[in-house]
């Protein structure tokens, strides 16, 4: 377990329908396991997201994850089997209030 963990989310309201967000995530080093032979260095990533409202019901948003593209350990079942995290990924999403 990190010693230091934080995140940090921002919303910001660019127009009337169109809102930007952007977020933080870093993790301490860590050892891999407890004889703490292999360590798992640092990370920050960052992700944004758009969000648009299409009309009262109907709204859209899209988010990329590790904005940077960096290669990291997100975290070890021992010393041998770590976790690596995603590469960049980009979803999309469409929200329908019924």
């Amino acid at each position: 377990m990190p010693r230091n963990s934080a995140s940090l989310w921002n919303h910001f309201r660019l127009l009337p329908r169109l809102a930007a967000g952007f977020g933080l995530i870093h993790q301490g080093e860590m050892f891999a396991a407890f004889d703490n032979s292999v360590r798992i260095p640092q990370f920050a990533r960052a992700d944004v997201a758009l969000f648009h409202s299409l009309s009262e019901r109907l709204s859209l948003q899209v988010n990329v994850e590790n904005l940077t593209n960096r290669s990291y350990i997100v975290n070890a079942h021992n010393n041998n089997n770590l976790t690596p995290g995603l590469a960049r990924a980009v979803r999309a999403g469409l929200t329908v209030r019924l």
